[in-house]
């Protein structure tokens, strides 16, 4: 039997060819063979490309988003050691602000940034790193509190360095473009102040695009299809002309509410509490009461000016802190993690149903003096007051603030007998008393207590509830353990919550499966958690676990306990998808009816200038026309504190017109009186027909008030204009660098 080895031999070139070819193969081809396999079994698409900065990975975009949190995380830590140290922690409210969240627009806008930054050379060094830390601690948190800080976290300063880095090269990048908005030419600055200071009162016809909608047939698929793909990655916004079909995330909610006006009633106050509070704090009553009875007699007296006249009047007074300008103010600037639009929030009122009608407020001299909520009763038994005053406000909390002490170099009895007399001058009886109480004195300390021992009452009225929904939550949270395990399990009862709400002297209520628009219209959907974030932010922007509850509180002081109860995910539907088709259907409809709509409002306006007449005169023979007369308003608004610089200018609110946007004042403000315009709404749901009756102030006068008045008192009408310069911007560096989107953002928000 012939060797082995012998058949080796013999066939030994054909043999070594063969093992070079597989050595070959393993060494070049099985590599690559296996990267594919490992792709195929371990996905990282594309999920952002740009011509220019090369592309972002789903798991490129998962760091980020870490590093983000990370970053985020690292300045809370700060933020605590600041205050326990004795400092305010404002340097890094600014900065958590202009970073931005943990989501993925957010973080690449950052990268955007970050990457052009580093094509222009911006460099940042470990010294400009350990100065910015510096100055985030106040020189308040000492490097062994860092280290611990880094160490709880399980971050080497090497990592801290590198993510701040990143940061910090956007932020400069931004700063770049921000300076460039300094300086305002003064063309500008006097468009800035006639839309805060000229008022227009106006004549307008609506004429509703959904009238029209009917007249529009279905075009087909061929049309609709590319309709929906052109808008199906948009959420749906009742607040902008564009339309949506991508599905928010929507959540539904139970709530407790407590009335702030039941529990606050002064008439939950015992005369035994009453006489406490009053011995405690009797000179700060004695002033307050005295106050309220001796100033009619002190405006009456000669060279005493009223309330009113002692009242600041529009440009006069001193001169306050103006709002910052975003160009200058590292803090003010629109962040650039904030992937919301600022068109759609402009054009909302906030809370519309709970606050003041502030559409006549910005016309010139709208300073209002503050009275306290425990003046409110004295107040309205006194006579209306005269045209042209200003109206007191009811201040939401009080008494924090006691008026100047009367003048006593007066007699006591005169005093006395000044502050009972009434308008006439009549005495009357004297009223009953809280044990020994003046009763004008002892209404005031009820109302006090009651307004401070609110809160109190409903968090005790609480208690019984938060216990029964943590039993709740707790049973659920097995029951649904169990049903997992595939155990034999009964789902638990819920708590009655109308005896619940009954039991504590508190209403409940319950919403569907609503968006973060749609919550708005439940009375829970105006409130902020905390009294900060408003609930809309809190439960639709994070993460937030079925029954567990938050407290919140809305403008009028009522008090919430809310908490999920079902959520559902945002998606991107199909054309094909059940029910998509009708509402693509209907969406297409209303956008063609619009040019209908806008063809009868210039068929009107061409009828209205050939009358010459008001259009209450000339369409007063047709009732199918409602002309609507609101009261002047201007085109923007500070509302009731106009030197607040939190509370930047919008849009005024125009009573019977609904949302009125920048298409809308642009119309009125550029007719003079007598001339006749069409403008659509923000939403484009209405054309107007608008008349101008009257422009007050004239322009001679207005420009008089302008050459006078200083620009830092209407300086912040610019914000709004640098916001939609600075988005401008941000999509101009996106085109610059090519960037696209392979799929849409998660957590992007509502547009």
């Amino acid at each position: 039997m012939a060797s082995p080895f012998t058949v080796f031999r013999k066939h030994q070139k054909l043999m070594l060819a063969i093992l070079t070819i597989l050595a070959m193969f393993g060494f070049v081809f099985l590599p690559i063979i296996l990267q594919g396999m490992g792709m195929r079994s371990v996905k990282n698409p594309v999920i952002v490309s740009t011509t220019r900065f090369g592309d972002l990975k789903e798991y490129d975009l998962y760091q980020m988003i870490q590093q983000r949190q990370s970053v985020r995380r690292f300045l809370d830590r700060i933020r605590r050691a600041v205050v326990q140290a004795g400092g305010e922690a404002q340097r890094v409210g600014r900065v958590e602000q202009r970073i931005g969240p943990a989501r993925e627009q957010a973080v690449v806008q950052t990268w955007l940034m970050a990457q052009h930054a580093r094509r222009l050379g911006v460099v940042i060094s470990k010294k400009a790193i350990n100065a910015f830390i510096r100055e985030l601690s106040e020189d308040r948190v000492r490097p062994y509190q860092l280290k611990t800080i880094l160490n709880s976290m399980r971050l080497s300063q090497l990592q801290l360095f590198e993510m701040l880095r990143h940061e910090l090269l956007a932020m400069r990048f931004q700063d770049m473009f921000l300076g460039s908005l300094d300086g305002t030419p003064p063309e500008q600055r006097w468009d800035y102040f006639t839309r805060l200071k000229r008022q227009a009162a106006i004549e307008a016809v609506p004429v509703r695009v959904a009238d029209f909608v009917d007249y529009e047939s279905d075009p087909g698929d061929a049309v609709l299809e590319p309709f929906f793909e052109a808008h199906k990655q948009r959420y749906p916004n009742p607040y902008e002309p564009t339309p949506g079909f991508r599905e928010p995330k929507r959540i539904a909610v139970r709530y407790f509410k407590a009335d702030y006006e039941r529990f606050a009633s002064p008439e939950t106050i015992s005369d035994e509490e009453v006489l406490e509070e009053y011995e405690a704090n009797k000179e700060l009553y004695d002033r307050l009461g005295g106050s309220i009875e001796e100033e009619p007699e002190e405006a009456e007296g000669p060279g005493k000016p009223t309330v009113e006249e002692s009242a600041p009047k529009g440009g006069e007074g001193p001169e306050t802190t103006p709002p910052s300008n975003p160009a200058s103010d590292e803090g003010a600037g629109p962040p650039p993690g904030d992937t919301a639009k600022p068109a759609a929030d402009a054009q909302k009122p906030a809370d519309s149903e709970d606050a003041p009608d502030e559409s006549n407020q910005s016309s010139v001299g709208t300073d209002t003096p503050f009275r306290l909520t425990a003046f409110q009763d004295a107040e309205d038994e006194a006579k209306e007051p005269d045209e042209g005053q200003a109206e007191g406000v009811t201040a939401p909390e009080g008494p924090e603030l006691a008026p100047a002490a009367p003048d006593n170099s007066e007699p006591a009895e005169e005093n006395a007998q000044a502050a009972e007399a009434g308008e006439d001058g009549e005495r009357p009886e004297a009223g009953p008393s809280a044990g020994g109480v003046p009763e004008e004195i002892a209404s005031l300390v009820r109302q006090a207590l009651a307004r401070r021992k609110a809160p109190k009452r409903f968090e005790e009225a609480l208690i019984p509830i938060r216990d029964a929904i943590d039993r709740y939550r707790n049973a659920r949270a097995r029951y649904l353990a169990e049903k997992e395990m595939g155990m034999d399990a009964s789902p638990p009862k819920e708590p009655d919550y109308e005896a619940l709400a009954k039991r504590q002297g508190l209403s409940t209520g319950v919403t569907p499966l609503v968006s973060a628009w749609e919550i708005q219209e439940h009375d829970v959907g105006k409130s902020r958690v905390d009294g900060r974030i408003p609930l809309p932010q809190y439960a639709y922007e994070r993460s937030w676990d079925d029954y567990l509850p938050e407290t919140s509180v809305d403008l009028r002081g009522n008090q919430y306990l809310v908490w999920k109860i079902d959520e559902t995910e945002e998606r991107i539907p199909e054309f094909t998808d059940r029910g998509v088709r009708d509402k693509v259907l209907k969406a297409w409809r209303f956008v063609q009816a619009r040019e209908k709509a806008r063809k009868q409002a210039e068929e009107l306006a061409d009828e209205a200038r050939k009358a010459g007449k008001p259009l209450i005169a000339v369409f007063v023979d047709r009732p199918e026309l409602s002309v609507i007369a609101p009261d002047p308003f201007s085109w923007l608004t500070q509302g009731l504190v106009p030197s607040d610089p939190r509370n930047p200018p919008r849009l005024s609110n125009v009573g019977g017109i609904d949302s009125p946007g920048e298409e809308f004042m642009r119309t009125v403000f550029s007719l003079d009186q007598g001339e006749v315009g069409v403008a659509f709404n923000q939403p484009k749901s209405v054309a107007y027909l608008i008349q101008v009756i009257e422009v007050d102030p004239p322009r001679d006068a207005l420009w008089a008030m302008f050459t006078s008045e200083p620009y830092t008192t209407y300086a912040s009408v610019a914000v709004a204009e640098q916001r939609r310069i600075y988005w401008a911007w941000l999509d101009e560096l996106q085109k610059s660098a090519g960037l696209k989107w392979e799929r849409p953002p998660q957590g992007a928000g509502v547009e």
